[in-house]
C-alpha cells in the first residue's frame, strides 16, 4: 500500500514527459507554430547517444530569426537535411524562445 502514491507519481512524471516532448504542453501555453528551415546541424554527445543539433530560421511576425544548437531529441542527423522545414514553437513574448514540435508517434 505504500507504495501507491510512488507509482502514481511515476507513472504521472512518465505521462507528462511524453506530453512536454511533443510540444502540446508549450503550445496550450500560448506559444505559436511556425514554418523553420534547417540550416545545419551537427550531431552531439548527450549522455550515451549522438543528438542531431539543428540550427534554423524562421520568420515570426515579419520577422526572420536564427536559432543556433537546438535540441532535436532525435537521433538520427540524417533526419534534418540542410533546407528541409520542420515545425518549431516560438514563445510570441519572446520569439528567440522556440523549440521543435514533436509529433506523436
Amino acid at each position: 500500500m505504500a507504495y501507491i502514491p510512488i507509482a502514481v507519481f511515476v507513472v504521472g512524471l512518465i505521462v507528462w514527459n511524453i506530453v512536454d516532448r511533443t510540444g502540446y504542453s508549450t503550445k496550450r501555453h500560448g506559444w505559436v507554430e511556425v514554418k523553420a528551415t534547417v540550416r545545419s546541424v551537427v550531431s552531439k554527445a548527450v549522455g550515451e547517444f549522438p543528438t542531431p543539433f539543428v540550427d534554423v530560421s524562421y520568420e515570426f511576425r515579419g520577422v526572420e530569426y536564427l536559432k543556433k544548437s537546438l535540441n532535436t531529441e532525435g537521433n538520427q542527423t540524417s533526419e534534418y537535411p540542410p533546407g528541409k522545414e520542420i515545425a518549431v514553437l516560438v514563445n510570441p513574448n519572446s520569439p528567440m524562445e522556440c523549440r521543435i514540435l514533436r509529433r506523436p508517434t
